[in-house]
């Protein structure tokens, strides 16, 4: 992955976890947060392994559309959720959630793999991920915060994702083709079936959606390239990246449409 990708990559978890903080505040809504923890431990592992079963992929992507599977709570999230209209306390507490899970999700799955990694690098990513998070959360108890500021951060982090959109696609689009149609088809799957699992977990729908689409590749790229340096699970995980983001801005788009045609009628009624 270039530097400019990661460099934009890095910026963007940063603004999103940090403006996350800075608006965690108190009454989050359980029933949305459980029904995330339900789909994501259970519903989007099953999801995978049935898909898995009817695709029959190779092995090397069976290996990483697994991780996949078990590794939500991706740093942009946040950003993508509350963009998308969801609860600022719901949204930070969902996160923080997922995050830690994936922790706990990712030995499981390399265990049933029978492959084992030292559990420090898993707990360190996050850590690193959780940190911008309590800082901006402990910023906001401790000074008077613009309510501005969040909305500002949130601005900037859409047009890094709209950057990271782009280079993605210039550095991976052409990665894509050579992985086959047949891969290509079992990504593009689970993209859906991530999108679609949040759906359904609780309402509204478009940011638990964005809440369970954006997985931890952060986690999963450092498991493959601890496990296989530069090998193809690798290119799995990070071509699944530039379908998940792309989707990702399409739903955003949507959400923001529906949002707008929903204010308007309100507004004529």
């Amino acid at each position: 992955m270039s530097p400019a990708i990661t460099i934009a990559l890095v910026l963007l978890a940063l603004l999103s976890t940090f403006a996350a903080g800075l608006e965690l505040g108190h009454g989050h809504d359980r029933r949305a947060v459980k029904g995330l923890l339900l789909v994501n431990v259970v519903g989007l592992p099953a999801l995978a392994w049935l898909l898995m079963h009817l695709t029959q992929p190779l092995p090397e992507v069976r290996q990483a559309v697994w991780l996949v599977a078990l590794a939500p709570g991706g740093a942009s999230a946040p950003l993508l959720a509350r963009s998308a209209g969801g609860a600022p306390t719901t949204t930070g507490v969902s996160f923080v959630a997922l995050c830690v899970t994936s922790a706990v999700l990712v030995p499981l799955g390399l265990a049933a793999l029978e492959l084992t990694l030292p559990g420090w690098p898993l707990v360190g990513v996050i850590i690193v991920q959780l940190t911008p998070l309590l800082t901006g959360a402990a910023l906001a108890r401790r000074v008077t915060v613009s309510a501005r500021l969040p909305a500002r951060l949130r601005t900037v982090g859409n047009v890094l994702l709209l950057v990271v959109i782009t280079l993605l696609t210039i550095d991976r689009g052409p990665h894509l083709l050579t992985l086959g149609f047949s891969t290509l088809g079992v990504l593009a799957s689970f993209v859906a079936l991530s999108a679609t699992a949040g759906a359904v977990a609780g309402r509204p729908r478009a940011p638990l959606s964005m809440l369970t689409l954006v997985r931890n590749l952060t986690l999963t790229l450092l498991v493959c390239e601890t496990l296989e340096p530069g090998g193809v699970p690798t290119l799995v995980v990070a071509s699944y990246g530039l379908l998940m983001y792309a989707a990702a801005g399409v739903l955003l788009l949507f959400a923001r449409r529906v949002a707008t045609d929903g204010n308007e009628a309100a507004a004529n009624a």
